[in-house]
């Protein structure tokens, strides 16, 4: 076998995992393991473990099948299968609302990426407990830990982080009940995004929709919208495009178009129950019965 095989490889990856394609980039992470392990290459095995997170998280995956997965990762017992288990784990534990182990396991993944002096792991822990506190609905912490994690970011240059978590930010003070400022970030995290980066414009669109929607600009929010939709899905996130569906719904009846909205809702209900989110099912299946 070429030795330029796994490097061919880790590009088919990295090319779909920045265009939001988690599946491929899966499927390609599974192939260069197999080669890795076969030829004892643990630089290669180990680097290629920790990608896996990104995939596994916010990909089309059964949660069965990245339970199966999990534990084949756990069979080594290396610093980089460590890491990568503890946050795979603490994102199912998410889904699931099981918030506070959730945050313990993203605290345990921390803590290993600050022992081995990797300061961008460490970022992408304390971000991934960001999205944890909100969905726990503690929204000051997450505010806090937000704004701690840009810090981070910016003295690392970190500028692709730094769109997604601006547009998070956003999400966190808008649940707070501080439309401006969530709106002026999802502006932000949108203009900081490079073109390509469609998970931002989703995520910023579906939250710019609702803010318009709140302020009785129906139009403009179906428009926001739909644009999020669009975006949403030119990816194969289920969470992307679930809350691009949802944020559809928000604006629908706020316009009182309800039997619209109940579809859309319905839709974002179906997607996030496939794929195990079952804490954010839950909650629109209560915004779907207030319709």
């Amino acid at each position: 076998m070429s030795s330029a095989w796994p490097t061919r490889t880790t590009f088919v990856t990295w090319i779909n995992w920045l265009q939001s394609r988690a599946l491929p980039a899966a499927e390609a992470n599974q192939r260069v393991l197999e080669h890795g392990r076969k030829a004892n290459a643990r630089a290669l095995v180990a680097a290629i473990t920790v990608q896996q997170v990104g995939p596994l998280t916010y990909g089309p995956i059964p949660v069965d099948e990245i339970r199966a997965r999990l534990e084949r990762i756990k069979e080594d017992d290396s610093f980089a299968a460590r890491t990568t288990a503890y946050m795979i784990e603490a994102n199912l534990a998410r889904r699931e609302g099981r918030f506070d182990e959730a945050l313990r396991l993203f605290d345990a993944s921390l803590a290993l990426q600050q022992e081995l002096g990797s300061a961008l792991g460490a970022t992408i822990a304390n971000m991934a407990r960001c999205e944890v506190l909100t969905d726990a609905g503690r929204l000051d912490e997450a505010v806090a830990t937000y704004e701690s994690a840009l810090g981070e970011l910016d003295a690392l240059e970190m500028t692709s982080f730094r769109s997604t978590v601006t547009i998070s930010l956003g999400e966190a003070l808008y649940a707070q009940g501080r439309p401006d400022d969530a709106e002026r970030l999802a502006i932000e995290g949108e203009e900081l995004g490079a073109a390509e980066d469609v998970v931002n414009f989703a995520f910023g669109d579906s939250l710019r929709a609702q803010i318009v929607a709140d302020r009785g600009e129906h139009d403009e929010a179906e428009r926001l919208a739909r644009n999020a939709l669009h975006y949403a899905y030119e990816t194969d996130f289920p969470d992307v495009q679930a809350t691009a569906h949802a944020a559809l719904a928000h604006s629908l009846a706020a316009a009182d178009r309800i039997d619209e909205a109940r579809h859309e809702l319905e839709r974002a209900i179906e997607i996030w129950s496939t794929y195990g989110w079952l804490v954010r099912a839950s909650r629109a299946r209560g915004l779907l019965v207030q319709l």
